[in-house]
């Protein structure tokens, strides 16, 4: 399949917490690719998530707040908001 980004995904393995509800609800994932728009995050599987949550990355990494722009099985992309 062709590539359709206009930017660049860079490949990870780091971990992340969605955090879908402010100090209450997390959520870990691992972050498998990055970019400066989004991100494409490893979830559970038959977990509900959110539309919109904040994504931290890594350990004292930044909090981003986040939308989803799709989803498959355990994989959701989001993008910063």
């Amino acid at each position: 399949m062709a590539e359709r980004r206009h930017i660049k995904r860079q490949p990870t393995s780091l971990r992340g917490r969605l955090i879908l509800e402010v100090g209450r609800d997390v959520l870990e994932c691992r972050v498998l690719d990055v970019t400066t728009v989004g991100a494409n995050l490893e979830v559970p599987e038959r977990v509900a998530v959110p539309a919109r949550f904040d994504l931290l990355i890594g350990s004292g990494g930044t909090m981003r707040p986040c939308t989803i722009v799709w989803r498959r099985s355990d994989r959701i992309g989001v993008r910063f908001l």
